[in-house]
């Protein structure tokens, strides 16, 4: 109680002991009882006016006042500065404090201020943080909202051995599981293509082996042609992965720019499918000046070429193959055309993912794996350059490779 507390009860003591004097000793006087209500009225009246003044102005800040108010202040710049998700609610379920990342997650605006019931769109957050209040314990959870996962960590905040709230903070790790899901899926896709291929080898080797099984020497051989084909296989398999591993991780650093003549390069890739191109009877057409020159990686180029001819001369039984280039807008422009099966609307966006296959029984009998794309696609970014496919279904497919191009 404030000193002027203390003198007002006094007043109000001592006034009621007079006036209980005057009724009894003064009773034959009234002017004087008078006079004294009346003066006493204007008082309590001044009291009562010095009050309402005192509530429309801020009283003044004691010491201790100033103290909690500068850490309020100081609290409330240090929630306003960090660019993480941090949040402070009390025991009452009140949000105290909470940084800018909150209301741009919950788009409650610039300038607007997250209400804790706001938080009730995220069920499992809402669900958690009730629990720390009631438990007065931390926990963690995670919680979605708007197409997005976030992990949280609720600590609770004691001070004095009373405990005062919770401090909820909150980090995006939508990327993260995509990234667990992706690489999940990369290991299953490898055991399935190692175990496919072991599964042949070790299964013609032992009916190679069993001498009480009388062979042939046709069936023996179309054994052991199964077993250099599988093990082939499974050798293109490990060179692919090594290639692609080496893109991913290093990029630029695995370039070794060179200039080279595209039409000599191209040459060389048609030796390597000669013979398959012999034998479906398919014509390759090359529409490349003899004098363009490309500055890239040349044994990475190669493989790039290697690969969409590989496809092109898998894909098509009848027909052509054409290999034209064009200098448009200081870029370099590659088409490798075919008149093949094509490829369905709904597997074009996914062609270029590892292990994909849009026709998995007709892969299975060329030997591919599924990776050829995928490391082209790499080594073309590598590059500072794009690929993309244009399909139709029984009429065919093009790539696209778009490199920057040095005169």
């Amino acid at each position: 109680m404030n000193r002027f507390k203390q003198v007002y009860v006094l007043y109000w003591i001592i006034f009621i002991l007079i006036t209980i004097g005057f009724v009894w000793l003064l009773v034959d006087i009234p002017i004087i009882l008078t006079v004294w209500l009346i003066l006493n009225g204007l008082i309590f009246s001044f009291v009562l006016l010095r009050r309402d003044l005192k509530r429309g102005k801020p009283m003044p800040l004691q010491i201790e006042d100033v103290k909690e108010h500068h850490h309020q202040k100081l609290l409330a710049q240090l929630f306003g500065q960090l660019d993480q998700m941090v949040m402070l609610i009390n025991q009452e379920g009140q949000i105290l404090f909470q940084t800018k990342a909150w209301t741009k997650i919950f788009r409650i605006g610039v300038y607007g201020n997250l209400k804790v019931n706001d938080l009730r769109g995220a069920p499992t957050l809402w669900a958690s943080i009730n629990q720390a209040i009631a438990t007065e314990k931390g926990n963690q959870c995670q919680w979605e909202f708007d197409k997005r996962t976030y992990q949280s960590t609720l600590s609770p905040m004691v001070l004095d051995k009373t405990f005062i709230g919770v401090l909820l903070t909150a980090i995006d790790v939508t990327k993260m599981i995509q990234l667990e899901k992706i690489q999940s899926d990369f290991l299953a896709d490898i055991s399935h293509e190692i175990k496919t291929p072991l599964a042949a080898i070790l299964g013609a080797s032992e009916i190679l082996n069993q001498r009480e099984r009388k062979l042939s020497s046709k069936q023996r051989q179309e054994f052991q042609t199964m077993i250099a084909s599988e093990s082939a296989r499974l050798q293109r398999l490990i060179v692919e992965l090594t290639d692609l591993s080496r893109i991913g991780t290093h990029g630029f650093q695995t370039l070794i720019k060179s200039k080279f003549l595209l039409i000599a390069l191209l040459e060389e890739v048609l030796k390597i499918f000669q013979i398959d191109q012999e034998k479906k009877g398919i014509q390759i057409v090359i529409e490349v000046p003899s004098t363009l020159e490309v500055f890239a990686d040349r044994d990475k180029f190669f493989l790039i070429m290697s690969n969409l001819l590989s496809n092109a001369i898998r894909y098509t039984d009848q027909g052509f193959i054409n290999i034209r280039s064009e200098i448009k807008n200081q870029s370099l422009i590659i088409q490798v055309k075919d008149t093949g099966q094509g490829i369905e609307p709904n597997n074009l966006e996914r062609i270029f993912d590892r292990f994909y296959r849009t026709d998995m029984a007709r892969t299975r009998v060329g030997g591919g794996t599924g990776l050829g794309l995928a490391i082209t696609r790499a080594i073309i970014q590598a590059h500072q350059g794009t690929i993309q496919a244009q399909s139709e279904l029984k009429k065919g497919t093009t790539f696209i490779i778009t490199l920057p191009h040095l005169r």
